[in-house]
């Protein structure tokens, strides 16, 4: 059964990230086309390709390493859900929107 209580938590716990937040600012090495990148890594090969990709984009300069482990740490925590990997990819690639913006749940909490 897929886990998607799991991946509540993670986007409580995204949206609540003042790091995550404060990497994913405009400009930074995690602007949206590479979140978006990722999210599709990780829906077309799964993790193995994001941790290349996360890899060559901390070698890139090493400014960019806390960022693309803050990256890494939820790329971790959704793959280790028992969810479909294009679940994973779609929170991947909605990371940014899930982080900066303040979404109220159904009961308006």
């Amino acid at each position: 059964m897929a886990d998607y209580k799991g991946l509540e938590e993670i986007v409580r716990q995204a949206e609540s990230d003042n790091d995550l937040r404060s990497y994913l600012k405009e400009g930074s090495v995690l602007s949206s086309g590479v979140i978006n990148d990722i999210g599709t890594l990780m829906e077309e090969g799964g993790k193995g390709l994001v941790v290349l990709q996360l890899k060559e984009l901390s070698s890139k300069n090493e400014r960019n390493a806390p960022a693309v482990h803050k990256l890494y740490e939820y790329v971790e925590k959704v793959d280790g859900l028992n969810i479909p990997r294009c679940v994973k990819g779609f929170f991947l690639k909605k990371l940014k929107s899930i982080a900066t913006i303040q979404i109220k749940n159904e009961r308006g909490e």
